[in-house]
């Protein structure tokens, strides 16, 4: 009786463990612990790997900017009875914003317009002439023979079209062709004359207190060129980018107030331009960047001139007439140097 017992109180388990109905009892021996892994709770839901997430396709970008700007546009004539030379100081504080589109490390797109208020420039407005002395009536002269300086004001406006693309990447190294658009404007003030006559020019010496002229000069040009650049990963990078000018349309416009006379001229011509930028990454979302550039534009062309009124330097009256057909050279030599705070959208 004791064994019968012994083997009914086994049978649950025997049932538990997938033993048949109507199997026998005494599969189950007596005295047989059933194994603790077969009651076990088998967790049968499926595990799937977790990875980072890819990073995205496109990139988006802004930045505040701050620049510097340094340089002389000179505008210089030639006629009949002499040369005249203009140079004006393009010295300039910009600020404004820029948006920066990138597709992996492959293409990149900006945009930037930057502007500065009207500014007391460093240096003076230079107007330096070498004339035909017999033409006048004098006796020769060599070298400049009317001189003068004016204190000036300016302010500039400029807006910034590039686009990138780097085909060839090896490592931490890529290089590509870049290719961009610029336009710049600038507005001048000048007073407070201070002019010097030499050999038979000493009577055009003097001062003259007060507004001497406005001008206006507005030049837009395109870049193609190639482009460097080293990467540490995302936290720094080193781009310079070199390239040719090969259209360059410069304008300006000059009103001299003192002689009641209009001047316009329009040059079209080529340059080069250089640049350096490095960038440094704050965050994974904030970084800075410097930059610095060189600009060379040359240009020919033609100017007219126009008078509204009676000029005190002329021999008579030439209110209302005019003169075209003046050849025209047109430069500018500039330095930039940028700063800026930007942050990854």
């Amino acid at each position: 009786m004791t064994i019968v017992a012994a083997v009914l109180c086994q049978a649950p388990y025997a049932h538990s463990t997938g033993v048949e109905e109507g199997g026998s009892a005494a599969a189950v021996t007596l005295g047989h612990t059933p194994s603790p892994d077969l009651f076990a709770f088998q967790d049968t839901t499926p595990r799937t790997q977790k990875h980072p997430a890819a990073a995205p396709a496109f990139t988006h970008a802004v930045s505040v900017l701050y620049t510097g700007l340094w340089g002389t546009a000179s505008n210089k004539t030639e006629f009949s009875s002499g040369v005249s030379t203009l140079d004006w100081p393009m010295d300039s504080s910009l600020v404004g914003g820029e948006y920066r589109g990138r597709y992996r490390d492959i293409a990149e797109f900006a945009l930037s317009i930057q502007a500065c208020p009207w500014t007391r420039s460093v240096h003076d407005m230079k107007d330096s002439d070498t004339l035909d002395d017999a033409a006048y009536g004098y006796a020769t002269h060599d070298g400049v023979d009317i001189y003068s300086e004016s204190a000036t004001d300016s302010k500039a406006f400029v807006l910034n079209a590039e686009l990138r693309a780097y085909p060839l990447s090896y490592g931490y190294a890529s290089v590509g062709l870049i290719t961009g658009w610029r336009s710049l404007e600038m507005d001048f003030k000048t007073y407070d004359l201070r002019q010097t006559g030499y050999g038979s020019w000493t009577a055009y010496t003097m001062d003259l207190p007060g507004p001497i002229s406005t001008y206006n000069l507005t030049c837009e040009y395109y870049t193609l060129g190639l482009t460097w650049r080293l990467k540490a990963g995302e936290q720094a990078s080193l781009t310079v980018d070199t390239a040719i000018i090969p259209y360059a349309r410069v304008s300006d416009e000059d009103e001299h107030l003192r002689r009641f006379r209009s001047s316009e001229t329009d040059c079209d011509g080529s340059g080069t331009a250089l640049s350096v930028t490095g960038r440094l990454a704050l965050t994974p979302r904030w970084f800075v960047s410097t930059s610095c550039s060189r600009v060379r534009i040359t240009a020919d062309g033609h100017q007219k001139q126009y008078w509204w009124g009676n000029d005190p330097g002329a021999a008579g009256n030439e209110t209302g007439t005019g003169i075209s057909g003046i050849d025209a050279k047109m430069k500018q030599d500039s330095l930039q140097i940028g700063l800026s705070l930007g942050c990854s959208l």
